[in-house]
């Protein structure tokens, strides 16, 4: 049970998942995660699907906008129309995201990139490679995401060359604030003075 203090700040949007959560069907659904302390700016309640075929994580957080004035699933429509315009894009960002979540990288209460932070630097890495067009994010999508079968996914996942590219880039935007002492902090993603992206067979 959570302590009053650590809800206070939103606790209206916890009642309601705690409600949700209750109410859940007994066969396929499991709570995995539940981020519902004061630190936490919006809060989540995660959980996973499981059934004989394959594995589903849904995030499920409640609240009227992302931010001032944008609409609670705009910035995921936004996503969801960028990744539609090129084959590479989803396989990427799913392999990117499952190997932060494997290092413990995926979690920004715990002062590492989130999730979503990964997917927009996949998609940042795919317009400056312009595999995306420059204007991938400008507009969101108005239909459901079309269905994509695992064997399409790897038949279009990124070479090893085009992963070991972006590693750099994510790198060279730490060491570069490091270098200059100016600007934003950058990203260091792991603890070293320097890091290079490698291709090993």
């Amino acid at each position: 049970r959570d302590k009053p203090e650590l809800v206070e700040k939103h606790p209206q949007q916890v009642n309601a998942l705690r409600r949700l959560e209750s109410s859940l069907p007994l066969q396929g659904f499991e709570v995995q995660e539940k981020r519902y302390e004061w630190h936490v700016r919006v809060p989540i309640l995660i959980l996973v699907y499981k059934s004989s075929s394959y594995e589903l994580q849904v995030d499920i957080s409640i609240g009227e906008a992302d931010h001032e004035d944008v609409a609670k699933g705009e910035v995921d429509r936004m996503i969801q129309a960028a990744l539609n315009k090129a084959p590479v894009a989803l396989p990427m960002v799913l392999l990117v995201k499952r190997w932060a979540k494997i290092e413990g990288l995926n979690k920004a209460y715990e002062k590492t990139l989130s999730p979503l932070a990964w997917t927009l630097l996949c998609l940042f890495f795919l317009i400056r490679q312009k595999v995306l067009p420059s204007d991938a994010l400008a507009e969101a999508s108005q239909t459901d995401a079309p269905k994509r079968e695992p064997e399409e996914l790897c038949r279009h996942c990124p070479k090893k060359e085009v992963l070991a590219d972006f590693f750099s880039m994510v790198c060279a935007l730490g060491t570069r604030s490091r270098q200059n002492n100016q600007g934003p902090c950058g990203i260091r993603v792991l603890p070293a003075q320097e890091c290079y992206g490698e291709v090993s067979d």
